[in-house]
């Protein structure tokens, strides 16, 4: 993210974010194929040579940032542990991931145990699902950059996650021709947010906070997805996949209300950052025309 600017903070997040989608559709498409040919043994050496690749490629390309500029104005902000809008935001956030958590965990089971997919063709959905994520994530930040909003574009893509589910809760019996467009359509919406979650908690706690306060979002993140998939699972058992659908997205909704106070505290935000970037634009001036005088 170092080699973006601030305005393209939200595009360099979902770049990052889109390399685990990515990840994860070459697994749902080459694990099966190995799998069959090599049996459970080979499916593991594959993954094993996927990470491999992956430290290769960290040691090879991963490096620190630049350092920040020496007139980038500070951000004024308390420690992210006793900043309530990092935990507000994490919290959200949290909520709205365990569509995300569940969806993938089950969409293969879902569409090969209960419609009857074959297995290819239920890992090919999963395989359009991560790439889709990735892309939308790519889309979302582009176009938050734009806009310099990060918390109302996630919202909005909670509230559509929740449409999404309901329509798979109302289509689980429905023929596959109108309940496939519907279940991918909420995967893709489920993982598209990502990078604009991190990408506001940086902005919340500022670049030397950074690291702490996205590390407290991701651990806060992954407690409820930890446990998503045993409560879907156990709920799917007890009463049915349509009602399990239907209660999964009464969390991505719980995440929209949760958030909907950041949005005008990061309108004050960039309210104060514009004055600040004013102010030593304003300081500034006298200075260089003393240079060309």
């Amino acid at each position: 993210m170092g080699w973006f600017g601030r305005a393209e903070r939200g595009f360099a997040l979902g770049v990052r974010q889109m390399a685990v989608p990515l990840g994860g559709a070459a697994g749902a498409l080459s694990l099966p194929l190995a799998a069959r040919l090599g049996g459970l043994d080979a499916a593991l050496l594959v993954l094993a040579a996927g990470c491999a690749l992956g430290a290769a490629a960290a040691a090879l390309w991963i490096r620190e940032p630049p350092p920040a500029p020496a007139d980038r104005p500070k951000v004024d902000a308390p420690p992210p542990l006793r900043d309530l809008r990092v935990w507000r935001l994490a919290a959200g956030s949290a909520l709205i991931v365990c569509a995300q958590t569940a969806i993938l965990a089950f969409l293969v089971l879902f569409l090969h145990d209960e419609r009857g997919v074959p297995p290819e063709l239920a890992a090919g959905a999963l395989a359009t699902i991560q790439l889709g994520g990735g892309l939308a994530r790519l889309v979302a930040g582009r176009r938050s950059d734009r806009r310099g909003r990060r918390i109302a574009p996630v919202r909005r893509l909670a509230l559509a996650t929740v449409a999404a589910l309901a329509g798979v809760a109302a289509l689980t019996t429905a023929p596959l021709v109108l309940l496939l467009p519907v279940l991918l359509t909420a995967g893709v919406l489920a993982m598209s947010w990502n990078g604009l979650s991190l990408t506001a908690t940086a902005e919340i706690s500022g670049r030397a906070q950074a690291g702490t306060a996205m590390g407290l979002a991701g651990t806060v993140m992954r407690l409820p997805a930890s446990g998503i998939g045993v409560a879907f699972g156990a709920l799917v058992a007890s009463t049915s996949w349509s009602l399990a659908f239907a209660a999964l997205a009464a969390l991505p909704l719980a995440g929209w209300a949760l958030l909907a106070p950041l949005e005008p505290e990061e309108e004050r935000r960039i309210a104060a950052r514009e004055a600040r970037r004013a102010k030593i634009a304003a300081a500034s001036r006298p200075q260089e025309r003393a240079a060309t005088a």
